[in-house]
């Protein structure tokens, strides 16, 4: 049963990724997409695979839902009219208490994946996951760079 839910799960992240680029992902298929890049860097065994996927998915939900407080927090702050002053010290402590709750989040994760993998294996786990990071910016990049018309 388990090998068959991986094997499904494989198939669907294969899918995902062949599939022409849509204007959008949701934050699912990124999801899927980074645990594929992460699995197939690690290597991971079936058991692994099960044991850590509850741990990654957790971590991802927890870490968008804060960006999203996050952004709208600074978006309603953004928003206020002239009669409304910002309070910039107030912008900047809540900034820093974002910071903060992430590294929180991170340490979590660190300690929860750590006792399931080899460090040699979660210093892999990590390297992909900053490689999915800085794939994904890059395309987010190109993009742009295709919609802006060239100058003359």
């Amino acid at each position: 049963m388990t090998k068959t839910m991986i094997a499904i799960l494989l198939l669907v992240s294969s899918y995902t990724v062949a599939q022409e680029l849509k204007p959008r992902h949701s934050v699912e298929e990124i999801q899927q997409m980074k645990w594929k890049m992460i699995v197939e860097a690690t290597k991971m065994s079936a058991k692994d695979i099960e044991l850590i996927q509850p741990f990654f998915l957790e971590h991802e939900k927890s870490m968008w839902n804060l960006h999203q407080q996050k952004r709208m927090f600074f978006k309603t702050e953004q928003q206020k009219d002239g009669e409304d002053k910002v309070n910039y010290a107030q912008l900047n402590d809540q900034y820093v208490e974002f910071e903060v709750k992430e590294a929180e989040l991170v340490k979590k994760y660190h300690s929860q994946i750590k006792k399931l993998l080899s460090p040699q294996s979660l210093y892999v786990y990590y390297k992909a996951e900053r490689e999915f990071k800085r794939k994904l910016l890059d395309d987010m990049r190109a993009k742009r760079n295709e919609k802006r018309p060239i100058a003359e």
